[in-house]
């Protein structure tokens, strides 16, 4: 596909929502974000509150938006498109375009899907400017360059892309059922491990030598001692990527400093899902310190191992009664020092407490295999996407149809129906003036395609030919005398048929 024009072409408008914060009610229309739009469509059960109802109605039809409407977001997260299907009233602001597609040549779907391509995101990237959130422009968004086809082609895309990304959506849905299959194995099995010994009970309190808060001072990325903080407590381990360091006195080395086999677990966060996260030291952290966010547990290890405690604390029912002492109402989630001592521990032998470690680092270890293994699928998938899209965009996802109307043809009556309807209209009692293109009136035109001179015949490129060779659409068409319905399939084929070319700048040429 060579042709390209500028997304407005496509579109009746296009324009942003209200410019001031709109306000709130407790129930109304509902208000939503750029959250709210993904994969092409729009969720308005994602709305994060509601305005009144007398806002909606006082905003102008161009923030209105109703099906068959396409959203794209331009400001922070920007380049994201989705589709309106519903016809429900609702309201966003200016980090949200609208755009109007222009029904009589513009699929609404097939729009949504090349701005999904990344030749668009890409054209989106290299205009995006600002500071505090990066913006795309309207104007920059108007003159954004897409594939021009006519809707017979826009149609026969968009029932092929549809059918490829039903497969995708499958595949998707196929590899979050495994990743679901295997987190309930994994639960399982912890589940199991530790099922013997519930008879068995110990409070945590009494199998700590030590149990200490991290330290209060500010960290930074200079020099100093490395401290732990919670992005450094991940996935059941120790990371030691995104350090910060500060100076220490001697006394709060002594005090803070990490040993191997310290289990470090995670006391406050807004996400209760993170509290009681544990990791344990080994010796690449031995020496560090810890921030305030988190608690050392020293172990007396003649009653607990560390890995033991620590597979406890992810299990299933460990995670049930943290998350439960761990709720606010606050917004910040915590967990203390008492309520960990106070925590009851599953505590067989020494034995015992090795091979329950065992088995869970082996159960482990095969859910980590299935899960990457499903994550390295998903960018397989969205690879694959993105390549679906761009071969959409470059017009070689179709076999294109000889029958359809030349797209530059298809352009330049877009371009003439839209002049006529920007001609003024005459005032009331006042004789109507000639508008610049003329309209089609039957006394006005003499000719016909099914005219000998015209029926198959290059009775366009004659006339181009006389007229010094070049001229606009416009042009001809004012020589044509023609109805407008001939004129433009009388061109198409003799395009077609190499009689008239149709010249990259716009440009009608005799052959």
């Amino acid at each position: 596909m060579s042709d390209t024009t500028e997304l407005q072409h496509y579109c009746l408008g296009i324009t942003d929502g209200d410019h001031q914060a709109p306000p709130r009610s407790e129930q109304g229309v509902p208000f939503i974000t750029i959250s709210a739009m993904n994969d092409g469509h729009l969720d308005l059960a994602r709305a994060t509150r509601f305005v009144p109802v007398e806002y909606f109605e006082g905003l102008p039809a161009t923030r209105k938006a109703r099906s068959g409407d396409v959203l794209y977001s331009v400001t922070g997260s920007f380049g994201i498109p989705a589709l309106v299907e519903q016809d429900e009233p609702f309201v966003f602001q200016r980090h949200i375009a609208l755009l109007r597609p222009d029904q009589g040549h513009t699929d609404s779907r097939w729009l949504t899907y090349i701005l999904r391509a990344p030749q668009v995101f890409s054209q989106a990237k290299d205009i995006a400017t600002g500071t505090a959130q990066l913006t795309v422009s309207l104007t920059g968004l108007r003159n954004f360059k897409v594939p021009f086809v006519g809707l017979a082609e826009q149609r026969r895309i968009v029932a092929k892309l549809d059918a490829l990304f039903t497969r995708l959506a499958r595949a998707r849905a196929e590899l979050d059922r495994v990743v679901e299959l295997s987190r309930k194995s994994r639960e399982a099995v912890y589940s199991e491990a530790f099922a013997p010994f519930m008879g068995h009970l110990l409070g945590l309190g009494s199998a700590l030598e030590d149990i200490r808060y991290g330290t209060a001072k500010k960290c930074d990325y200079g020099d100093g001692v490395p401290v732990l903080r919670i992005p450094n407590v991940a996935g059941g381990r120790i990371s030691l990527e995104d350090l910060k360091r500060a100076d220490f006195e001697d006394d709060e080395l002594t005090k803070l400093s990490l040993r191997r086999g310290d289990v470090l677990v995670v006391r406050s966060n807004g996400s209760r899902e993170l509290v009681g996260r544990s990791a344990v030291v080994d010796d690449a952290a031995a020496g560090m310190l810890y921030a305030g966010y988190l608690i050392r547990l020293r172990l007396d290890r003649s009653k607990l191992l560390p890995n033991y405690l620590h597979a406890y604390l992810s299990s299933p029912g460990a995670r049930r009664t943290i998350e439960a002492l761990a709720r606010s109402t606050s917004g910040v989630n915590n967990i203390n020092a008492e309520q960990l001592k106070a925590l009851m521990i599953p505590a067989p032998t020494l034995e015992a407490q090795g091979h329950v470690v065992s088995v869970i680092r082996s159960a482990d270890a095969r859910a980590d295999r299935v899960e990457a293994e499903a994550a390295r699928a998903r960018v397989l998938l969205d690879r694959l996407e993105a390549a679906i899209l761009t071969r959409a965009f470059k017009g070689e996802l179709v076999p294109q149809d000889p029958n359809d109307e030349p797209a530059r043809v298809l352009l330049e009556r877009i371009r003439i129906a839209r002049a006529q309807e920007l001609q003024p209209k005459p005032k009331r009692g006042r004789k109507a003036v000639a508008p610049r293109i003329p309209r089609e009136k039957k006394s006005a035109m003499t000719k016909s395609r099914q005219d000998d001179d015209v029926k198959d015949k290059p009775y366009l490129a004659g006339m181009i030919g006389k007229a010094g060779g070049a001229m606009t659409a416009e042009e001809l068409f004012r020589l044509a005398d023609l109805p407008v319905t001939d004129f433009y399939k009388q061109l198409a084929w003799e395009v077609d048929h190499g009689h008239v070319i149709d010249d990259a700048n716009q440009e009608l040429k005799a052959a």
